[in-house]
C-alpha cells in the first residue's frame, strides 16, 4: 500500500499560502494529519476531508478558522458547572 503524505511546505506551495497558514489550519483542528518521522504529513484523504468540511466557508485567518471549528463541533453531552 502506497499512501502519499504531503508536508506543510508542499501544501503551502500548492495552495499559494504561507506555512504559517497551514500551521494555523492544523492547530485549529480543521486540517488533520499525522506526525510521522520528522514532521506532520497530510494524506489525500486528510486534504479531501478539509475541503469537504470548509466548502463555502471563509478560513482566511485563525479567528475565522476557530469560528468554523466551533460551528462544526457537536455539543458536549456534559455541561460545565
Amino acid at each position: 500500500m502506497n499512501i502519499r503524505l504531503y508536508t506543510r511546505e508542499e501544501l503551502a506551495k500548492a495552495w499559494h499560502c504561507s506555512i504559517g497558514s497551514i500551521q494555523d489550519l492544523h492547530d485549529s483542528g480543521i486540517l488533520k494529519g499525522r506526525y510521522i518521522g520528522r514532521g506532520w504529513g497530510y494524506s489525500e484523504d486528510d486534504i479531501k476531508r478539509f475541503f469537504d468540511t470548509t466548502r463555502g466557508e471563509d478560513v482566511r485567518n485563525y479567528t475565522k478558522m476557530m469560528i468554523l471549528k466551533k460551528k462544526s463541533t457537536p455539543p458536549s453531552r456534559f455541561k460545565n458547572n
